[in-house]
């Protein structure tokens, strides 16, 4: 209950703010807005948070327009938290707003990981499924690796 509570919270607080945004004429086209929603306040103890190393990022960049952006973002905050606590190798997954497109970075362990990523369940039929109606075109889609010293 709690965390419904506290999850429902998290998108009411992202819905303004995207509304905000949307509305705001004096918001300069070159800045960026990064989201990050405390993921820790979604599980249940912190005995299930897992601290991991990111070695990789899976960037996807979406052209959403900015009257389904509300609607983006929920499907983020709905997936955030399976994904980070079943997929593995998962380290991070952030939501990116810019005026020109909208971009979620995903953290992992590994690059296959990221890769494994793309033909999970949970990516193709629960988030491409929600997702694809809001999209105006095909989505971008990169793997990096993180430079290791």
């Amino acid at each position: 209950m709690k965390s419904t509570m506290k999850a429902s919270k998290h998108l009411t607080l992202v819905l303004v703010l995207f509304t905000a945004i949307s509305c705001n004429t004096k918001v300069k086209e070159e800045k960026t807005l990064a989201m990050q929603i405390d993921t820790q306040a979604n599980l249940s103890s912190e005995s299930e948070i897992v601290k991991t190393k990111t070695i990789a990022y899976l960037q996807i960049t979406l052209k959403i327009p900015r009257e389904n952006r509300p609607a983006a973002a929920a499907v983020y905050l709905k997936y955030k938290e399976p994904f980070l606590s079943q997929i593995d190798g998962a380290s991070s997954k952030d939501l990116i707003m810019r005026s020109e497109d909208v971009q979620v970075l995903h953290g992992f362990e590994s690059k296959q990981q990221a890769s494994d990523y793309l033909s999970s369940v949970l990516f193709t039929k629960d988030i491409v499924g929600e997702l694809g109606p809001l999209l105006e075109a095909d989505p971008e889609v990169r793997v990096y690796e993180v430079f290791q010293n």
